[in-house]
């Protein structure tokens, strides 16, 4: 198994990975420790899964995943539409 952190590049989301499973192994590469963190979880869940028979038969397979609304939260922008999802609006 190969753990690399730090891609190329600045644009990369922070949270970010990309997960690959060959014949010849397992890599995971993020461009962070968060990234690195939901690799591995990633890859903990297709080992878990039922259809790989306890993780003995993985698939070859690519995974690149990076969060769409990692900084809005932060912000306050999911907070916003939760407190407008609570109000009580009346029909007329």
């Amino acid at each position: 198994m190969i753990i690399e952190k730090g891609y190329e590049g600045s644009s990369v989301a922070e949270g970010a990975y990309s997960l690959r499973i060959t014949k010849k192994g397992i890599s995971i590469m993020a461009a962070n420790d968060l990234g690195l963190f939901y690799g591995i979880q990633t890859l903990r869940q297709l080992m878990e899964s039922p259809a790989v028979e306890g993780g003995k038969k993985l698939p070859c397979l690519e995974i690149s995943d990076a969060p769409v609304f990692f900084l809005s939260w932060r912000r306050g922008g999911l907070l916003w539409a939760a407190l407008v999802a609570r109000c009580a609006f009346v029909a007329d």
